[in-house]
């Protein structure tokens, strides 16, 4: 119960869309996957009202540090207890129809579980299943480091309802609230530096409401109680939120490129051919694909079977072997001074502190006490839509022979094919948090990121699979930053 004096009650009605995979996990384990996603009473996916008030929390707290952060979210400081002003709903899953899935569904609305392709879709125990194996920095797959992560595909819709209580009518609290959804750094659930859980503000309905005023309690009570209804409410653009997020100290620095593919390419495993030609065996090893979701202007959605997918923890994982390289190369440190016949793992790169302040390092790695920290990278997963021309203008299948080493002929039952793509480009984004923070201004580290960047543009990065073998190269034209350049040229923001 809030105090008598907040009587001043905010409400808004928010409508996000997942612009990536979103994974939340439940904590539990049926032993078949590593991590399951938490459900609703119905089996949907959904997010937890305690996973957006701790986001918003970290992200007010980082972006207004003027010590209200505990007045608005509350505390538990001993002798200074104090409720949270602000409440969050959980947040429902939209049908295919844009209406979000609210209450248990029994008798004939159950049906709709299994009539609706959406619902359909996100009642899978896995509606998409990420292979993950760790890379250690001499390229090949760490000890134990195979796992697997449940997603859901880009494109889910979810309602969720705030509320703030406050003594004024235009509390500026408000909207500060509502404009850390528009943060590029508002992402919610698991391996959110791995690409997911990035959202996008599909709409904002909000009023405030004097509860001593008899007319506005009455429009008060008078709302709908249905996460899906605007009605009494008003659309809150954008514009006016997004001038809460111009300070330079929380603005992150944005990296742009157009990568475009000069070969064959390919990342991870797939499942399902591009090009499935009748009576042919599909390929041994297949790019990656996913479903998707997509929304018509009039709100309805279509589930996308089949799209590309380009995984951000396959880019990340190679700009950080290559920084690694750079950075060592412009210390004037080399392998064979750090390591010896006798101490070959002597060398751990997670250990310098470079690489711990822009790739973030784990909690207490080494038993040394360490409370760990997050990286300062961010990137998405990236969905691209199949192109429109013929698969065989973009869709190549390679077929390989395994050479005996000692005879030079053919080894028996190791033949295999693998299919590529080609001639295709996309939109590369890197996003940079604190830049302005004491450890980013390294210069070296500075120098070390802007070549990895520049060997990435020009060809010298492979990403993805058969690197070995000449596949993955991409190009850009033009890498763009956002402040110009200042900053890793350098320059103090």
């Amino acid at each position: 119960m809030m105090p008598a004096h907040y009587f001043h009650l905010h409400l808004a009605r928010v409508c996000l869309e997942s612009r990536t995979g979103l994974s939340i996990a439940s904590g539990l384990s049926e032993g078949g996957y590593d991590v399951l996603l938490v459900r609703d009473a119905n089996g949907l996916p959904t997010i937890p009202g305690t996973a957006i008030a701790g986001v918003l929390r970290h992200l007010y707290q980082r972006t207004f540090p003027d010590g209200e952060t505990e007045t608005l979210f509350g505390t538990e400081t001993k002798g200074n207890e104090s409720p949270s002003r602000i409440h969050f709903s959980w947040g429902a899953v939209h049908d295919s129809h844009n209406q979000p899935i609210e209450g248990l569904l029994l008798g004939a609305e159950a049906e709709k579980l299994e009539t609706d392709s959406l619902l359909r879709l996100l009642a899978e125990p896995q509606p998409v299943l990420r292979d993950h194996v760790r890379i250690n920095h001499r390229g090949t797959a760490d000890g134990s480091g195979k796992f697997d992560r449940g997603t859901l595909p880009p494109g889910c819709r979810f309602t969720l309802e705030l509320l703030l209580w406050s003594e004024s009518a235009n509390d500026p609290c408000w909207e500060r609230v509502l404009s850390m959804l528009y943060s590029p750094l508002f992402r919610l659930g698991g391996a959110v530096r791995r690409g997911l859980g990035a959202f996008n503000v599909v709409s904002i309905h909000e009023n405030r409401f004097n509860l001593k005023d008899p007319g506005q309690f009455n429009r008060f009570t008078g709302l709908h109680r249905s996460l899906s209804s605007a009605e009494g409410l008003a659309r809150l653009p954008r514009d006016p939120l997004s001038q809460h997020l111009t300070d330079p100290r929380v603005v992150p620095l944005c990296v742009t490129m157009n990568l475009k593919g000069e070969d064959f390419w390919r990342f991870g495993q797939g499942g399902v051919s591009f090009n499935p030609e009748t009576g042919r065996k599909p390929p041994d090893q297949l790019p990656l694909g996913i479903p998707k979701i997509t929304w018509s202007d009039d709100g309805q959605a279509r589930v996308v079977d089949l799209a590309i997918l380009i995984p951000a923890s396959a880019i990340k994982g190679a700009l950080a072997h290559r920084f690694v390289f750079h950075l060592l190369r412009y210390e004037g440190r080399f392998l064979e001074e750090m390591e010896t016949p006798d101490t070959p793992d002597n060398f751990d790169p997670r250990s310098l502190k470079a690489v711990q302040s822009l790739f973030g390092w784990a909690n207490d790695t080494d038993g040394d006490g360490s409370h760990g920290g997050v990286g300062r990278l961010l990137m998405d997963d990236l969905t691209l839509d199949l192109p429109a021309r013929e698969p065989r203008y973009w869709v190549g299948r390679l077929t390989h022979n395994s050479i005996d080493r000692f005879s030079g002929g053919v080894r028996d039952g190791a033949l295999f094919t693998e299919e590529m793509l080609f001639d295709l480009s996309w939109p590369f984004i890197l996003t940079i948090i604190d830049p302005h923070s004491e450890p980013m201004q390294d210069p070296n580290l500075k120098k070390a990121l802007a070549d990895v960047l520049d060997d990435l543009a020009t060809g010298q990065l492979s990403l993805g699979a058969g690197e070995s073998k000449g596949h993955g190269i991409f190009t850009s034209d033009k890498v763009t930053w956002s402040d110009g350049g200042q900053w890793i040229n350098g320059g103090q923001l």
